[in-house]
């Protein structure tokens, strides 16, 4: 486990996952209100997809952080 792995914790990686999907869920939503208004293409939809990407790829290690902290509690 690296030095920025113990730094960050299963619970600061559990907020950033929770927070990156809630602000996907919202830029998706802004996203679709502008293709209802008649734009081709919305860039909130890629920023969506990209914070869905993000919150996806925090939960995996937080899932791990916090398996190592209940079989090793030090």
């Amino acid at each position: 486990m690296s030095q920025l792995e113990k730094y960050i914790g299963w619970k600061l990686r559990i907020v950033i996952a929770v927070s990156l999907l809630i602000g996907s869920i919202i830029f998706f939503i802004k996203g679709y209100s502008f293709r209802s208004s008649g734009e081709t293409f919305s860039q909130y939809w890629v920023l969506a997809l990209l914070m869905l990407w993000g919150s996806v790829s925090q939960i995996s290690p937080a899932i791990n952080n916090y398996s190592n902290t209940e079989d090793n509690p030090t």
